[in-house]
């Protein structure tokens, strides 16, 4: 599994946001995708969702500062893990959302996506 978080809107807003991120912790922020859309984040890379749950929970208390002020921006913020075929397991994949993570991400009107690949 992998997973980013993309910070999607205008360019001179998400690149403020960028700068606010740098400023907490260097390197974060590396510019705009090609689209020119905002940017992304990679976050975490395990086969645990756990881990994916804890780096997306870590990331939102690190950040708050620049990830609060996103919406007045017109700013989105997604954080989307990719499952790949090799993560599901042999029978089932159940993926918790600890109701913590679930109320800051919509504090700020963010969203969860989990894309699964076959």
């Amino acid at each position: 599994m992998y997973t980013v978080v993309r910070i999607l809107g205008p360019s001179d807003a998400t690149h403020r946001i960028g700068e606010i991120l740098n400023n907490i912790q260097v390197g974060v922020y590396q510019g705009p995708r090609k689209a020119g859309d905002g940017f992304a984040c990679s976050i975490a890379e395990d086969e645990d969702w756990c881990t994916h749950v804890g780096a997306a929970l870590e990331f939102l208390e690190r950040f708050w500062p620049a990830l609060e002020m996103t919406q007045e921006l017109g700013v989105s913020v997604e954080f989307d893990t990719a499952v790949e075929p090799e993560d599901l397991g042999e029978h089932y994949l159940s993926l918790h959302i600890d109701g913590n993570l679930l109320r800051k991400i919509e504090s700020i009107g963010a969203t969860y996506t989990i894309t699964f690949y076959r």
